[in-house]
């Protein structure tokens, strides 16, 4: 078993199930499927060659048009944070025992947990994004809906902070993939790209002239 999607795939599928869940039995279910998405995690540590780069890659073609793929894979930087996230599910599951929360509660969070999951694991920057927004959502709602104190201005400050901060990172992803040659978002040719001090000069230059 190699296949990265399948860690993805079961916490949207636990979403999905915990989401009809209207009573307390929710808990329990959460608390196993985030446990069977640990134990799935076990065969790629096991696995993992330290010396051997990039490994148990999946690259399917998603937008054509745009060259965007669904490219995920795991090196010595992801794997250890993709075990946390798997780690530290149980654990958050089981201190809401005390809570009367229900499916809708631990649908979000396993959707928050494929968002980040899919953060970690891909190679392909505009995939990478989609990752980061689905883990966001979840994490708004769940601070409206079930957090303690000023939940409209902490979520106030949230969405500006994380809408800014997305755009931000939405508007460097389209330059990198205006300066690929290929105009494609693979992680490989964004850092392939050759944007030294000369490049920045010619645009500042340019934008000084405008002034002028």
């Amino acid at each position: 078993m190699d296949n990265l999607f399948l860690l993805i795939l079961l916490p949207l599928i636990s979403a999905l199930i915990l989401a009809l869940l209207k009573t307390n039995a929710a808990k329990s279910i959460a608390l196993i499927l985030s446990i069977v998405s640990l134990a799935l995690t076990i065969p790629f540590l096991c696995q993992f060659d330290p010396n051997g780069g990039m490994q148990f890659e999946k690259n399917w073609e998603w937008i054509s048009a745009l060259h965007i793929h669904f490219h995920l894979g795991v090196d010595g930087i992801s794997l250890p944070l993709i075990l946390l996230t798997n780690g530290l599910m149980p654990f958050i599951i089981a201190t809401t025992f005390s809570k009367d929360y229900k499916g809708n509660f631990y649908a979000l969070m396993a959707f928050m947990q494929a968002g980040l999951l899919l953060v970690f694991m891909a190679l392909d920057a505009f995939t990478f994004y989609v990752g980061w927004e689905i883990a966001l959502i979840p994490i708004y709602f769940i601070c409206a809906l079930w957090g303690e104190g000023d939940r409209i201005q902490v979520n106030l400050k949230f969405f500006i902070y994380t809408f800014l901060g997305s755009l931000l990172m939405l508007i460097g992803i389209l330059y990198l993939y205006q300066q690929v040659p290929n105009h494609d978002f693979e992680w490989t040719s964004f850092i392939a790209l050759e944007l030294g001090i000369t490049h920045n000069v010619g645009y500042s230059g340019h934008f000084y002239r405008l002034c002028d």
